[in-house]
């Protein structure tokens, strides 16, 4: 489907503030710290209980190489593990994300916190080249050449130089808050913010905002890290539920080739204000007399996905 699907879900906190696709399942974190992190079957949509965190709220979930999981949060300390095995403590640091760049190589960000690296059992701070406070981040994220992009709170995306071991800004994304930040297949990015969601081609610098205007529920992500799966589509939580979209129909407007002029009206005069409705389809054509001081024209777009981003005009010749 290209259309946007909102799904309710039946959880005491219905805020989700993270999502990690793990096959077919979401492991869902919310914002009540009573709430436990659930596991949803999102073809059936039967969801049982992950882990239950200890009257903690957890602000990211992310799974590694080793099939343990990051449960990260604001609040420390920062845990690895599984449900199973159970979790042992990591780091004392509040942090918003952590992700698994390579073997025993992580990278975690927070917003007015350092860019913090850990390898080799110790973990390094980065600060941006020119800057002599940290520039905290909100997410990052690997793309499909292995390398690790970093986004800024207020849409500053800047990447990891190895070569120089050193955080490179990229481009200025939005002048809006901004939250997360993930690749789909065709290698765009998918950015939320608290204005909509915004589309960013990295080599070209090309970007589109989507709000409510596009046929979204929500414009305001800035509850939930959204996930895309291999079939393309984003996976966002909202403040009420979840929804997803097909990542891959929604890089450029769509060309509507079906517009129908449905019928029109003809006012017969100033001093009655009274009117004629036609259907256009028994018209062969419209003829004005010269009483007629005015007339509408009636119109129709056959596609109803995102109605409210169509602006329909028409010309009118020999007048």
């Amino acid at each position: 489907s290209d259309s946007y699907e909102h799904i309710p879900l039946p959880l005491s906190s219905k805020n989700i503030i993270s999502l990690l696709l793990d096959g077919t399942d979401l492991i869902i974190s919310c914002f009540s710290q009573s709430s436990p992190i659930l596991k949803l079957d999102i073809n059936t949509l039967k969801s049982s209980e992950f882990y239950r965190p200890f009257n903690r709220k957890i602000d990211f979930i992310q799974k590694t190489s080793s099939g343990d999981y990051f449960l990260a949060g604001l609040s420390p300390p920062q845990m690895f593990g599984n449900p199973e095995k159970g979790f042992q403590k990591i780091l004392d640091h509040p942090v918003s994300k952590i992700i698994e760049c390579a073997k025993d190589d992580y990278w975690a960000v927070r917003t007015s916190s350092p860019i913090r690296r850990y390898r080799n059992g110790a973990w390094k701070e980065y600060l941006v080249p020119g800057e002599k406070n940290p520039i905290g981040a909100n997410d990052l994220a690997l793309d499909r050449d292995g390398k690790l992009w970093i986004i800024g709170g207020y849409g500053l995306l800047m990447f990891y130089d190895p070569e120089t071991d050193s955080i490179i800004p990229h481009s200025n994304i939005s002048d809006s808050r901004v939250f997360s930040l993930s690749e789909d297949a065709d290698g765009y990015f998918w950015i939320t913010t608290d204005k909509g969601i915004i589309t960013f081609d990295k080599n070209t610098g090309k970007k589109r905002l989507f709000t409510k205007r596009d046929g979204l529920d929500f414009s305001n992500f800035n509850t939930g890290y959204p996930v895309i799966g291999d079939d393309g589509r984003l996976y966002a939580g909202t403040s009420d539920g979840w929804m997803s979209f097909n990542t891959a129909k929604m890089h450029e407007p769509r060309d509507i080739s079906d517009v129908l002029f449905t019928g029109y009206s003809i006012e017969e005069s100033v001093a009655s204000g009274s009117t004629s409705d036609n259907l256009i389809l028994l018209s062969e054509s419209i003829h004005l007399r010269h009483r007629n001081s005015s007339f509408s024209v009636r119109m129709s777009a056959f596609d109803y996905s995102m109605p409210r981003s169509y602006v329909l005009e028409y010309r009118l010749y020999g007048m």
